[in-house]
């Protein structure tokens, strides 16, 4: 009886995750499509996958990072900010004179070429994920979506079927012994 609804709780959480993380990749991909939106933000806050060494061992390639919008940011803050038509995530080494970040990857030897505006910076880093960046660019593709959706269904599917068949063996061995 315990293991039943422990069971029942646990498929409703990951049921409930699944569904937070079909409908936030949904939202990122409409975000990007629709509104032409790179890097859509919620609360304030978004996602980045990392996807070179240049901050390693603080980051890993793959990690996924949590970075929140800020009114200000300090020297050794971990930041994204745009460059280009891309993304760079590395700290802040100092200031220059007009208030624009310097900023260093941690396994650069040397300091990026071009200070980086306020304008420009996405966010600072507030949490990380090892590796579930790469579960995320999977679960993006329309394969990872199909996944989701399937097992979604089998959550909710195999106990009701698995019911039936119990309920089958019981009648069926119910109606052997009445023979």
């Amino acid at each position: 009886m315990f293991f039943k609804k422990l069971f029942g709780i646990l498929k409703i959480v990951i049921l409930v995750v699944l569904i937070l993380l079909l409908v936030f990749n949904l939202f990122i991909i409409a975000a990007q499509v629709i509104l032409k939106d790179d890097m859509p933000k919620v609360f304030g806050y978004a996602r980045v996958i990392v996807v070179s060494g240049s901050m390693s061992p603080a980051v890993e390639i793959g990690d996924m990072l949590i970075i929140r919008e800020a009114d200000k940011y300090i020297t050794d803050d971990i930041i994204t900010f745009r460059s280009g038509e891309s993304y760079v995530t590395h700290r802040i080494i100092g200031f220059d004179e007009d208030g624009r970040a310097i900023t260093k990857g941690d396994f650069n030897n040397v300091r990026d070429a071009s200070p980086v505006s306020f304008k420009d910076i996405e966010g600072k880093y507030v949490l990380r994920i090892p590796k579930f960046g790469n579960v995320l660019l999977f679960l993006k593709t329309p394969f990872g979506m199909l996944i989701m959706v399937i097992t979604a269904i089998l959550l909710i599917e195999v106990p009701h079927i698995s019911g039936r068949i119990r309920n089958r063996v019981k009648n069926a061995k119910q109606k052997d012994s009445q023979e």
